[in-house]
C-alpha cells in the first residue's frame, strides 16, 4: 500500500494549519532568510542559465519566472490528479515566493541586499530598462499583497478539501507532495546557509556590540562583544563586528581584521578589506598593504575585488615605492570584465592620484588605463549595468582632470550620455590649448541640456576664459532656466567686467527688482557684483537692502558693504537683530579696520551664536585692548559652558586661544576650572595653557556629559521600514530613505530630532551647486546644532549623488546638521557618515536656494 496514502485527513488539517503559522511567520518578516529559501534560491539561480541564451534582459528576468514556473507546475499537477488539497499547499509556495521576490523588487534603488556572488542586482537593471525604477515600492507592494491574497486563499483551500475522499491518483499525487515537502531538507537542512544572505541577528549581540562601538572601547572587557561578533556563525553579526573594528581606528586591531578577509563570506570579506582602510586612518598603512595586495590577487568575487582595490588606493602612503606597487596593482585589475570589480578599481585609483598624484604622479600605463575607463561602457538603457558603467566613466574622468591629462577629455566626452561625466570633463578644460579652442570647447557644454553640465561649463568660462574673451556668454547665461546657472551669472558679471557699462546697467537693473523679484537671491547677487562694478548706484541701492526684512537680504547688504568698503555700515550692520549679519558684518571690519572696531567685537561676545562669538573672538587677535577683552572673553566662555553641550567646542577652543594671547597668570585661577571640563579636549586646552603660563604641568579630570540613549534593534528595524518625508515649504517633497543598520546612532538621532519637530521651520543655509546642499541648524550656520555629538558611522558605501550625510567638523563631532550629496563626492568618502539617501524628490534638491526651509517632517 503507498504509504502517502495514509496521510489522514486530520494529519492533512494539521499540515495546513504548520503552512499558515509559518506563512504568518514569513509575513511578519519577508526578507528573513528561512530554510525554503534555499529551495527558491536554487531554482532562481537556475532560472538565469535557463533563460539567459534569450538575451540580457530575459535572463535577468528569468530567476523570478522560474521560481514562480516550478510550484505553479506541480500545481498543475496535482489538480490533473486530482488531489486538491496538496495542490493547495503549492499554492501556499507560489504565494511565498511572490513575497521573496516582493522583498528584491523593493530593494531595487537601495541595494541594500546582499546577492550570491555580489553581481549585479536582477531588479534594478529590470525596472532601470522599464523605466520603473522609481516605482520600485509601489511594484513590490503590490507583488507582496498579491502574495497575501494566494497565502488567505491556499488556507481556505486547503481546510476545506482536508477530508476530501481520496482516490489512486490522489495517492499518487500525495506522493509527490511529499517529495516536495521534502526538497528544502534535502537542499537546506543538511547543508551550510549561504552566508550571503542575512540571517536572524542576535538582537542582545546587536546591542552590545553598538555600545561597545559607540563609546570606541579600549580595553579587552569593552572589546568583547566586538570580538565575540567576529567567531559568530551568521555572517551578517561578523560583518557588523569587523566593520566596528574598522571605525576605531586603530592599526593595533590590524591582525584581527586581516583573519577576516578568508571568510566564507564574500560580505564579510568586503567588510574586512574595507575596515582595514579605516583601521590605519590615521597611519600605519604598512600594515595593511601586504594583506590587501595578497587577497587582491586571490579573490574571486568581483564586489570583493573592487573593495580590495578601492581600499588599496585611499590607504596614506609615505613611500613612493609602495605608490607605485599599488598603482601597478590597481591597473593589472583593469582588464577585469565585472562592472562590480571596476568600479571599485576605478575608485580605487582616483583616490590614489587624487592624495599622492603631487608627490606620485600617474604613470602613463595608469593613464592610458584611465583613459579606457573614461569610456567604457556596457551598452544602451538606464539598467543597473549602464549605472555602473556612468560610474566608472566618471571615476576615470575625475582621475584623469587631476592628473593634468585631462586635455583631451572636453572634446571627447562632449557626446556622453551622463551629465556627471561631461560636468566632470568640462573641467579638463584648462589644459587645451589654444585659447581660442579652449573657449570653443567650453562654449559647447554652455548650451548642454543639462543645468549641472551648464553650470560646471560657466564656471570654467569664467576662470579660464571670460578675462580674455569677454562676458557676452554669461550675459546670455542670466537667462538660463537654472536658478543656480542664472546666479552664477549674476556673480560673474562682477568679475572682469567693469568696463562695459552695458554690464553695470543689467546688474543695477536686477538689484533695482528687490520688491519686484519673487525671490530675493537674484536681487541680493546682483547688488554684490554691483558694488564690484559700479559703486555710486550699489551705494544708493544699498539702504534698501540693510533695511530688508529678510536677513539673508541684510547679510548680502553687509557683503555688499564690504566690496564697497562701507565701514559705516558694516558698523551698524554689527549690530543687526540676525546674529548671521552681524558675524558677516564684523568679518569684514576686521579685515578693514582691524583693531579699530575691538569695541565692536567685543559687544558681541555676549550673543548666543557660536558662530558670531567665535569671529568675534578670532577678530581680537592681536588686540591692544586686552584689558577690555579679558573679562568679556571669560563671561563668554562661562556663559557657553553653562549651556552643557557637547556641540561648543569650536567656539571655546577659540575664545580659550584668545584668553592664552591676551591673558596670562593673572586669569589661571579663572581658567582652572575648566580642567575638570565636560569635554576631554576643552580640559586639555585649559591644561595647556595654564602649563604655558606658570611651567607648572597641569593635569586634568573631565566629567563627560551623560550620553543619549543608543537605539535598541527593534527600533532600527522600524526606522529601516519607514520613510520620512521633508516636507519643503512652498516647493514640495523629498522622501528620505534610512540606511538604519549601516548607521544606527546618525539615523536614530536624525529620527528622533525629526519627530519632535527640530527641524521644522529650519533651512537649508548653505548651498553649493555642483557639491552639496546642507541644512538643519537651528542658527542657519555652521556652528549651531543640537547639544550631543554623534559618531562617526563610516561604510564603505560611496558619497553618490542623493546620498545624506552627516556635516561634522572632525571626526565624531555630528551635531544634527546634515547634507544631501548633490553629484558623487567621492573625495568625501571614509570621511563622512552617510546615514539616508534620497529616494524621491531629487529634482526638488537640485533646485533648492539659499535659506530653503523645511516645512515640516512627516514619515510614510
Amino acid at each position: 500500500m503507498d504509504p502517502a496514502s495514509r496521510l489522514t485527513p486530520n494529519a492533512r488539517i494539521a499540515l495546513t494549519a504548520i503552512l499558515a503559522v509559518y506563512g504568518v511567520m514569513i509575513l511578519r518578516d519577508p526578507a528573513h532568510f528561512r530554510m525554503l529559501d534555499h529551495v527558491d534560491l536554487a531554482i532562481h539561480e537556475a532560472g538565469h542559465v535557463f533563460f539567459g541564451p534569450l538575451g540580457e534582459f530575459i535572463g535577468l528576468l528569468g530567476g523570478t519566472l522560474l521560481q514562480l514556473m516550478v510550484p505553479t507546475a506541480f500545481l498543475g499537477y496535482f489538480l490533473y490528479h486530482g488531489n486538491q488539497h496538496a495542490a493547495s499547499v503549492l499554492l501556499w509556495w507560489v504565494a511565498q515566493n511572490l513575497w521573496n521576490i516582493s522583498v528584491y523588487i523593493k530593494d531595487a534603488r537601495s541595494l541594500e541586499l546582499p546577492l550570491v556572488g555580489g553581481g549585479e542586482h536582477d531588479w534594478a537593471h529590470l525596472l532601470g530598462e522599464l523605466g520603473l525604477l522609481h516605482r520600485d515600492q509601489t511594484i513590490g507592494q503590490t507583488v507582496y499583497l498579491a502574495g497575501v491574497l494566494l497565502f488567505t486563499f491556499s488556507i481556505v483551500w486547503g481546510l476545506m478539501t482536508a477530508r476530501v475522499k481520496r482516490n489512486g491518483n490522489e495517492r499518487r499525487g500525495t506522493t509527490v507532495l511529499l517529495a516536495v515537502l521534502l526538497l528544502p531538507c534535502v537542499v537546506g537542512c543538511d547543508a551550510q546557509r549561504d552566508d550571503s544572505m542575512p540571517g536572524e541577528i542576535d538582537a542582545q549581540l546587536w546591542q552590545t556590540m553598538l555600545t561597545a562601538e559607540d563609546a570606541r572601547a579600549e580595553t579587552a572587557e569593552e572589546m568583547s562583544p566586538l570580538y565575540q561578533g567576529l567567531r559568530s556563525e551568521d555572517p551578517v553579526v561578523r560583518q557588523i563586528a569587523v566593520r566596528a573594528l574598522g571605525r576605531l581606528e586603530r592599526p593595533a586591531l590590524v591582525p584581527s581584521i586581516v583573519r577576516l578577509l578568508t571568510d566564507s563570506a564574500a560580505s564579510v570579506r568586503a567588510e574586512a578589506a574595507n575596515a582595514l582602510g579605516q583601521a590605519v586612518y590615521r597611519g600605519g598603512a604598512s600594515a595593511a598593504v601586504a594583506p590587501l595586495l595578497s587577497r587582491l590577487q586571490a579573490e574571486s568575487d568581483p564586489h570583493v575585488t573592487g573593495v580590495l582595490g578601492q581600499t588599496l588606493g585611499r590607504l596614506p602612503y609615505e613611500s613612493s615605492d609602495t605608490v607605485r606597487l599599488v598603482e601597478a596593482a590597481l591597473v593589472g585589475v583593469t582588464g577585469a570584465a565585472e562592472t562590480a570589480t571596476l568600479v571599485g578599481i576605478a575608485r580605487g585609483l582616483e583616490s590614489l592620484i587624487r592624495r599622492q598624484g603631487r608627490s606620485n604622479p600617474p604613470t602613463p600605463g595608469t593613464i592610458a588605463a584611465l583613459s579606457a575607463l573614461s569610456v567604457y561602457s556596457v551598452g544602451s538603457g538606464s539598467g543597473r549595468l549602464a549605472s555602473h558603467a556612468a560610474r566608472i566613466r566618471r571615476l576615470a574622468t575625475a582621475a584623469l582632470v587631476r592628473s593634468g591629462a585631462g586635455a583631451d577629455l572636453p572634446q571627447l566626452l562632449l557626446s556622453d550620455p551622463d551629465p556627471g561625466v561631461k560636468r566632470l570633463a568640462v573641467a579638463g578644460a584648462a589644459a587645451i590649448e589654444p585659447a581660442a579652442r579652449r573657449a570653443q570647447v567650453i562654449g559647447l557644454y554652455l548650451a548642454d541640456r543639462s543645468a549641472a553640465v551648464r553650470y560646471a561649463a560657466l564656471q570654467a568660462y569664467g576662470r579660464y576664459v571670460q578675462p580674455t574673451e569677454g562676458c557676452e556668454p554669461v550675459r546670455e547665461a542670466l537667462s538660463d532656466a537654472d536658478p543656480h546657472v542664472a546666479l552664477l551669472a549674476i556673480d560673474l558679471l562682477g568679475n572682469g567686467c567693469g568696463a562695459d557699462e552695458e554690464v553695470a546697467e543689467t546688474l543695477l537693473g536686477i538689484a533695482d527688482s528687490l520688491s519686484r523679484d519673487r525671490t530675493w537671491h537674484r536681487p541680493a547677487h546682483a547688488l554684490v557684483s554691483l558694488a564690484k562694478v559700479s559703486r555710486i548706484p550699489a551705494e544708493l541701492l544699498l539702504p534698501r537692502f540693510t533695511a530688508h526684512e529678510s536677513w539673508w537680504v541684510r547679510m548680502y547688504a553687509a557683503r555688499a558693504a564690504k566690496e564697497m568698503g562701507l565701514t559705516g555700515s558694516l558698523r551698524r550692520l554689527a549690530f543687526d537683530p540676525h546674529d548671521n549679519v552681524r558675524q558677516v558684518a564684523i568679518a569684514a571690519l576686521s579685515e578693514l579696520e582691524q583693531h579699530e572696531a575691538d569695541s565692536i567685537y567685543i559687544a558681541q561676545l555676549v550673543r548666543p551664536d557660536y558662530q558670531l562669538v567665535m569671529t568675534a573672538a578670532q577678530a581680537l587677535e592681536g588686540s591692544n585692548k586686552a584689558a577690555n577683552a579679558m573679562p568679556a572673553l571669560l563671561g563668554a566662555l562661562a556663559l557657553v559652558t553653562a549651556e552643557q553641550r557637547e556641540t561648543s567646542r569650536d567656539v571655546r577652543r577659540a575664545v580659550i586661544r584668545r584668553v592664552e594671547e591676551l591673558g596670562g597668570p593673572a586669569q589661571a585661577e579663572a581658567l582652572e576650572p575648566y580642567l575638570g571640563d565636560f569635554d576631554p579636549v576643552i580640559a586639555s586646552e585649559a591644561a595647556r595653557v595654564l602649563t604655558g603660563w606658570t611651567g607648572t604641568r597641569y593635569g586634568t579630570a573631565p566629567s563627560p556629559l551623560a550620553a543619549e540613549p543608543l537605539p535598541s534593534y527593534r527600533e532600527i528595524k522600524e526606522l529601516a521600514d519607514s520613510r520620512p518625508v521633508l516636507v519643503m515649504r512652498g516647493l514640495g517633497d523629498i522622501e528620505l530613505r534610512l540606511l538604519a543598520f549601516e548607521a544606527p546612532a546618525n539615523a536614530a538621532r536624525f529620527a528622533r530630532l525629526a519627530r519632535a519637530g527640530y527641524f521644522d521651520g529650519l533651512t537649508f543655509h548653505r548651498v553649493v551647486p555642483g557639491f552639496v546642499i546642507q541644512g538643519g541648524s537651528p542658527g542657519a550656520n555652521e556652528y549651531s546644532g543640537d547639544w550631543p555629538y554623534t559618531r562617526d558611522e563610516l561604510t564603505m558605501r560611496s558619497h553618490l549623488r542623493g546620498t545624506v550625510g552627516v556635516s561634522t567638523r572632525g571626526r565624531d563631532t555630528g551635531d544634527g546638521q546634515i547634507f544631501v550629496n548633490l553629484v558623487d563626492n567621492p573625495r568625501l568618502d571614509h570621511n563622512y557618515t552617510i546615514f539616508a539617501e534620497v529616494v524621491d524628490g531629487m529634482e526638488l534638491v537640485d533646485r533648492l536656494l539659499e535659506g530653503a526651509t523645511i516645512g515640516r517632517i512627516v514619515w510614510r
